[in-house]
């Protein structure tokens, strides 16, 4: 199975992998690059390679990122008791009572 290969579109000469037409590109005497030529991609049938689009309907990743944000995980036996701590208030007697219960008078 032919996967495709890469192509230089001035001299025509292809290869398995990207890069720089070591022919077409000009080097200078110490081995740096004056002008570049990259190679272009083509899929197996000789036609220019083109990205595939994006579909419709698929989540994106600002969708994914919101839904993780908004799940919440179960809270861990500390988390709760500081919470049930936080819920607590003293009367004055050293005693806690729970918000929403009521202080009988005698």
């Amino acid at each position: 199975m032919n996967k495709g290969f890469w192509k230089c579109e001035e001299c025509k000469s292809t290869t398995q992998y990207k890069g720089l037409c070591r022919e077409c590109t000009t080097y200078d005497n110490d081995g740096n690059i004056i002008t570049p030529v990259s190679r272009v991609k083509y899929n197996s049938s000789g036609e220019m390679w083109q990205p595939p689009q994006k579909r419709q309907g698929l989540a994106t990743k600002d969708m994914l990122n919101t839904m993780r944000m908004m799940r919440k995980r179960k809270p861990t036996k500390k988390q709760i008791k500081k919470e049930l701590d936080e819920v607590k208030i003293s009367n004055g007697d050293g005693e806690f009572i729970e918000l929403g219960e009521g202080v009988e008078e005698e």
